[in-house]
């Protein structure tokens, strides 16, 4: 019965067995002497208590384990638990500095908005008197070469980036003159390279009864008098008009060879392609000039 027990690995005591086996719990007790009945319930007795011992022992190890299984459970729930409040006090912290930056950016964006508005409204004058006397401006030209020569510190050259970012200037600046509360004329030269456009634009009296602005600069392309058609419609009372110049191509060799500090090669001129307004491009008025 005992080796069926153990084999079976079923939970008993000495009580239990001694009743399962049909004999008397007194035999595996010692007597008044202290003891067995015989040497055989003796060894049956040590027996029966080694295993029962063993178990007892293996049972709490694996109590033991599954305690300290279940402390490790709980340290790592309470690490995950600390964790997340951390991460929800430095989500606070994050968002409400985002709000002060969103805060600053608005002030900021409300600030710039005002600031252009101010700039729009203020008259289209300065003092050119020695007397301070305020003159009305009529003429305001935007070239893309001064600003090359304002970005590169007065040398001219054909570096790409320096001849991008000055037409990317000149067109903020041509836009925000388009946005002054007047009326207004825009004159865009088409024509080669030394083909006297700057000097027409000095020479050239406009209408008083309108600022003149011209973009001295090719405008080669379609593309580009598009750039700056789109431009103009950002005011609703402004002409624009087209000056193409119609000059051969030695002539302009000859204008640029006498020019200072801006001379391009005669092959550049020569190979320097012009693409014909057309009539639906949108300007208002075309004129043609021819030497």
């Amino acid at each position: 019965m005992f080796d069926s027990f153990k084999q079976q690995n079923l939970p008993f005591t000495i009580c239990s067995l001694a009743k399962r086996a049909g004999f008397s719990r007194s035999l595996l007790s010692p007597g008044p002497d202290g003891k067995f009945k015989s040497e055989g319930w003796r060894l049956f007795f040590l027996d029966i208590t080694t295993y029962l011992e063993t178990k007892n022992t293996n049972q709490t190890s694996e109590i033991d384990t599954l305690r300290a299984d279940l402390a490790e459970m709980e340290r790592k729930y309470k690490a995950q638990v600390q964790q997340n409040s951390d991460l929800a006090i430095v989500e606070v912290a994050v968002m409400s500095q985002f709000s002060d930056y969103k805060k600053s950016y608005d002030t900021i964006a409300a600030q710039k908005d005002d600031l252009e508005r101010q700039l729009r409204e203020l008259p289209l004058i300065f003092p050119s008197s020695p007397d301070n006397v305020a003159v009305i401006q009529t003429k305001v030209r935007i070239c893309p070469d001064d600003e090359a020569f304002r970005i590169t510190g007065g040398e001219y050259n054909f570096d790409p980036l320096v001849l991008r970012q000055a037409h990317v200037f000149s067109k903020q600046k041509l836009e925000r003159v388009l946005l002054r509360p007047v009326p207004k004329r825009l004159y865009i030269p088409i024509g080669r390279p030394a083909s006297g456009k700057t000097t027409w634009i000095e020479q050239h009296k406009p209408p008083g009864d309108r600022l003149s602005i011209y973009y001295d600069a090719t405008n080669a392309t379609s593309a580009d008098r598009w750039e700056l058609l789109n431009l103009s419609r950002l005011s609703a009372n402004t002409i624009v008009s087209y000056v193409y110049f119609e000059i051969d191509i030695d002539s302009c060799i000859r204008n640029n060879a006498s020019r200072m500090g801006k001379a391009i090669t005669a092959d550049y001129i020569r190979h320097f392609t012009v693409e014909l307004p057309e009539i639906d491009e949108g300007y208002d008025e075309l004129i043609v000039i021819r030497r």
